[in-house]
């Protein structure tokens, strides 16, 4: 048996090959975001949610080939009038779409996830937690209220966009995770993101001092 010196060794998975690290390019775009990620978009009605998503495809630095959209309407154009993607309804039509050598997306637009049953809340579950980083899938999950989101995303986001002030019980849950003081999160919904349209990033993945941006682009510092 080969000796292995005294050491953590890297083992590689081939799963994992097409993650990206944070890097120049970047650096430059801060809506190109690093693949895989998952971004939730919430909190808020007619405020531009999707206008954000679209930001974020549209600055992808590689481009996807292959985009899904579940939305619950039928008919709705809001994203074939701008991107070339597939359109379901019907969450179930997802599974099994992505082909792990594609650079594939998926986004979840206003998915009432409370109200699906225990058996097909546990399979969006795993699809959530193991899509994206084994089948190089990535994340825009889209709702008004992120109470309609299963806890699972918050636990998995990488990205939080928030429209409004969030209740205090959910600015506790995005103090902790990002660790930053509550009240610093009350100051900048008080005088930062003053508009009905700006809208606050949380980033995980890039350098702490991008951690919080208005509307993407602008880096709000935390004293």
């Amino acid at each position: 048996m080969k000796e292995l010196p005294n050491k953590i060794y890297n083992f590689k998975s081939s799963d994992k090959e097409f993650h990206q690290s944070y890097d120049d390019t970047t650096a430059k775009d801060f809506a190109n975001f690093c693949s895989p990620f998952v971004c939730l978009i919430c909190n808020g009605k007619n405020v531009g949610k999707t206008r954000i998503a679209k930001n974020i495809i549209a600055h992808k630095n590689l481009p996807y080939e292959n985009i899904i959209v579940y939305s619950p309407m039928e008919n709705t154009t809001e994203y074939t009038d701008d991107i070339e993607c597939e359109m379901i309804n019907d969450i179930n039509d997802v599974y099994g779409k992505f082909d792990r050598s594609e650079r594939n997306l998926f986004v979840l637009d206003d998915l009432d996830m409370k109200g699906l049953n225990r058996k097909d809340q546990k399979i969006l579950c795993n699809f959530l937690r193991f899509e994206c980083t084994h089948n190089q899938v990535d994340l825009i999950l889209i709702n008004q209220s992120v109470y309609d989101m299963l806890p699972i995303c918050r636990r998995i986001a990488d990205y939080i966009i928030l429209f409004s002030v969030p209740d205090q019980e959910f600015m506790k849950s995005l103090a902790k995770k990002f660790n930053v003081e509550l009240d610093n999160f009350k100051y900048i919904f008080k005088h930062i993101i003053t508009n009905k349209h700006d809208s606050l990033l949380l980033d995980e993945k890039g350098p702490p001092q991008n951690r919080f941006r208005k509307n993407l682009f602008e880096i709000i510092t935390i004293k």
